[in-house]
């Protein structure tokens, strides 16, 4: 069943530091296309109910499931601030034995970043870029947290993603091909409901693609991991500042955001 409120816009330049290339201008898109994105990321029916396997926010994913950055990865990364843990495998493995279901993609931007520090140059930061993005899309994330997240940053290993191992633990890897072709982000707050519109998107405006991104995937999920209510906010905020600096580090200034719900 589609929802029926309507999507917000906005740039993401305009609401925090973007360090990436992704969008309009990297795409190539013209004003047309461009008004027909427009179109189908503020349509109701591009948001729809989906599954509860947490998939990554990757533009070439059109999976019907819930998005936060690098699927299984932010949810090991939420697991390790609670229960710490040496290995990404190692987390993974705990995470499958409560009983997660747990999903990756081939050649993932997250994981690539976190191996190589992401994790400890951004978010040991209690002002992070990421907290401003969230702010404008209406999550505010006490300091008391961020000073939580930024202590752990500060102590994950530096060899945490053991890719091979990590990759044969999980229940599944998706396997996408095609270049990067996002010119916006669906971020939906309606609980349950993602963008589901990517194939339509791509289909009427010749290969454009969107991100996806689901803030309301975090609470249940930080509810299956923490102990404590003081465990399970953080593993939430960490899920969501996370994944808003993912976007950040990929999305360039004209990357435009619809926010849903």
């Amino acid at each position: 069943m589609a929802s029926t409120s309507v999507a917000q816009l906005f740039v993401l330049g305009d609401l925090a530091a973007a360090k990436g290339n992704l969008g309009a201008a990297h795409s190539k898109a013209t004003t047309s296309q461009m008004t027909t994105a427009t179109g189908i990321m503020t349509d109701p029916s591009s948001y729809g109910r989906v599954g509860s396997t947490v998939i990554c926010v990757e533009d070439r994913l059109h999976r019907l499931d819930p998005r936060l950055a690098g699927g299984a990865l932010s949810l090991a990364l939420m697991y390790n601030l609670v229960h710490g843990g040496r290995l990404l495998s190692e987390n993974l493995r705990e995470l499958k034995a409560q009983g997660f279901h747990l999903a990756l993609h081939g050649e993932c931007g997250a994981l690539g970043l976190v191996a190589k520090g992401f994790v400890a140059s951004e978010l040991s930061d209690v002002n992070a870029e990421g907290y401003k993005l969230l702010a404008a899309m209406g999550y505010d994330v006490p300091m008391k947290v961020r000073e939580r997240i930024a202590m752990w940053a500060r102590t994950l290993p530096a060899d945490y993603v053991d890719l091979d191992a990590a990759q044969k633990a999980v229940d599944e890897i998706d396997q996408i091909t095609g270049q990067h072709n996002a010119v916006y982000a669906g971020v939906s707050k309606q609980q349950g409901v993602s963008f589901v519109g990517g194939p339509r998107l791509k289909r009427e405006t010749n290969g454009l693609l969107a991100f996806a991104f689901d803030p309301w995937v975090a609470k249940p999920n930080a509810q299956r991991i923490g102990v404590s209510r003081d465990d399970q906010a953080a593993a939430e905020a960490l899920a969501l500042v996370f994944t808003a600096q993912v976007f950040l580090a990929l999305g360039g200034r004209d990357l435009r955001i619809a926010l849903h719900g």
